[in-house]
């Protein structure tokens, strides 16, 4: 919107020195990330409290000593503190004409809409942690998505990008990009299915998806501007993606309004993001690495959600009474729960694990330059 405000000041020319500042990519995705850090903590407590009183409770599996007691009756749902802050400083902040912006607010909506479905039904219906959208049901709605917006991508006229990289694929640490042609389509499912399940299955202590999540929105944020820009991209050998720059602003009010989240979120949590925020989350990253070209970098960017989602499908597939070799592979899975079986108290745990993927951002910011 701001940015619309600007173009037309300029059409008219009735520009003013703060109305130039809005057409810098900077100063904008600067200004998203702190609107959505303060007003993630104005709406914060009120909407806490109005989930409480809606009784959008927690429903924790008892997994034994895994069970924490105190933790029942904590308001679930706490997602849509940043999916609404995001959205609305999305709004303010992008140009809303971007194919890619539109892209990035429907994915936004999309799986906020997966998640708070999930959620409503798992604590006001069925009223257990288990019963929610099947699985079946969730990876329909996330792969229809999906599927879209492979398509959006793939089809000339339709795609945000050049002709050049319609269908092409870029790798971390290395130079050019790879032609997928028809495997594209599957290919870009597959990056959106992954990226928003591996989020949704890390989310299962006080922080803990929160913090990687501000890493990783910040990385792709990076990623977004710099590929963006005709002269970085140009000097660090990446082929330019033209608009990626809007990108960069909405993942900013993305980090913004984590990063305010945060501030209920850790331990112990006033709130909990629940897949509302974890599908949200999950859909934005993987729209945005589409969008850029860099779905590969999640691997780095975002290993530890990459780690917990591989042990969880290990788990799965060879672990016990379901597995196909009955072997218990994991203590527990996803890997969290495992360390917090051998006794790790639950903020140790958490802040361990934000050590790691604070080692894969400056891993990930480095392969900018090691190309």
């Amino acid at each position: 919107m701001l940015y619309l405000i600007h173009k037309h000041a300029l059409e008219q020319h009735a520009m003013t020195l703060l109305l130039n500042l809005f057409g810098y990519i900077t100063f904008r995705a600067g200004m998203a990330a702190v609107m959505s850090i303060v007003l993630s903590l104005l709406i914060g407590g009120p909407l806490i409290r109005l989930l409480h009183r809606l009784g959008i409770h927690d429903t924790p599996r008892d997994y034994g000593v895994l069970l924490v007691s105190d933790k029942r009756g904590t308001p679930q749902m706490g997602g849509l503190i940043f999916a609404l802050v995001t959205l609305v400083v999305a709004v303010v902040c992008c140009d809303l004409t971007s194919r890619m912006v539109q892209l990035l607010l429907l994915g936004l909506i999309w799986f906020t809409a997966i998640g708070a479905a999930d959620d409503y039904l798992k604590i006001k219906v069925h009223h257990s942690a288990d019963l929610g959208l099947g699985r079946s049901e969730k990876i329909m709605y996330q792969g229809a998505f999906g599927l879209l917006l492979a398509l959006v991508c793939f089809i000339p006229g339709l795609s945000p990008h050049d002709h050049r990289l319609i269908g092409h694929v870029m790798f971390p640490f290395i130079k050019g990009s790879l032609p997928l042609w028809l495997l594209y389509i599957p290919f870009v499912v597959l990056v959106v299915l992954g990226i928003s399940n591996a989020i949704n299955l890390t989310d299962g202590m006080d922080g803990l998806a929160t913090g990687p999540s501000i890493m990783t929105t910040g990385v792709y944020a990076v990623y977004a501007y710099v590929l963006s820009h005709a002269g970085i991209s140009r000097y660090l050998l990446f082929d330019q993606i033209r608009g990626g720059g809007e990108v960069a602003v909405f993942l900013a009010a993305l980090f913004g309004a984590l990063t305010g989240f945060l501030w209920f979120n850790s331990y112990p949590a006033t709130v909990f993001m629940g897949d509302t925020g974890s599908l949200a989350i999950g859909g934005v990253l993987a729209t945005a690495a589409v969008l850029i070209k860099q779905e590969l970098l999640f691997l780095v960017a975002g290993f530890l959600f990459c780690a917990e989602f591989l042990s969880s499908a290990i788990q799965d597939k060879l672990g016990v009474n379901r597995g196909a070799l009955g072997l218990r592979i994991f203590t527990r899975a996803p890997l969290h729960d495992a360390f917090r079986l051998r006794g790790l108290a639950e903020p140790k745990v958490v802040v361990r694990l934000w050590i790691i993927s604070g080692i894969a951002l400056i891993i990930s910011l480095m392969a900018l330059k090691l190309r």
